[in-house]
């Protein structure tokens, strides 16, 4: 009987853990990320980066994330690589994720954020470093 309830418990637990579908405005909402300052975007393929500090550019992206689903892979193995890489940062806080991965959770979305980013990292007017 004690197998039985231990078995159940860690079904339980396990399922009450399961990272959730959810979207990115929750994700910076709970990192306290609600005044962003800046914003660099790294390319995973090339390692150069793009900073802006203009709230434009940064209100832009953010606008257009906000609402986007994240939703956990069921295949939560490690993985090699990302297509891009994101830090938000406000004062002396840092949030940063990539676009398969928020605090070692991986996840796909809907819609696709890889196009936007893309697009977005490339028509951003400012030099690459």
């Amino acid at each position: 009987m004690k197998k039985l309830i231990f078995i159940l418990t860690t079904i339980l637990l396990t399922a009450c853990s399961a990272p959730k579908v959810q979207t990115f405005e929750k994700y910076f909402t709970n990192a306290g990320m609600t005044n962003v300052e800046e914003l660099i975007i790294q390319d995973g393929s090339t390692g150069y980066t793009k900073t802006t500090v203009d709230p434009q550019h940064i209100d832009a992206l953010l606008s257009e994330l906000k609402s986007i689903e994240v939703i956990p892979d069921d295949n939560q193995e490690a993985r090699d690589g990302w297509r891009y890489g994101i830090t938000l940062v406000q004062g002396e806080k840092r949030y940063s994720f990539a676009l398969n991965s928020i605090e070692d959770i991986y996840y796909h979305t809907e819609p696709d954020l890889h196009p936007f980013v893309d697009s977005f990292y490339q028509n951003l007017d400012v030099e690459e470093k």
